[in-house]
């Protein structure tokens, strides 16, 4: 498939579920939700083909204080239950 045709599709793709779709959107979204969900840097930068870690962090280091609020959340120690050995 060439380039033009798999943009067109997936623009078309959502706009048939109400939603407006791009290529780069997609890999935008990956990156973010990899790094959130404990992802490394190093490997992110190697699968989006960047030249360094330094390009991918100053690329995809844009997140919310809500979406840093939710990663942090779900790692906080709880005093009554410490999760170290």
């Amino acid at each position: 498939m060439e380039i033009g045709n798999y943009e067109r599709a997936l623009r078309e793709a959502g706009e048939r579920v109400g939603v407006r779709l791009y290529p780069h959107q997609l890999r935008s979204n990956f990156a973010k939700y990899y790094i959130l969900n404990n992802g490394d840097w190093f490997s992110l930068c190697r699968n989006l083909g960047h030249s360094s870690v330094e390009v991918t962090k100053s690329a995809y280091l844009d997140f919310t204080d809500e979406e840093i609020g939710r990663n942090y959340i779900g790692y906080r120690i709880d005093a009554d239950h410490p999760h170290w050995s």
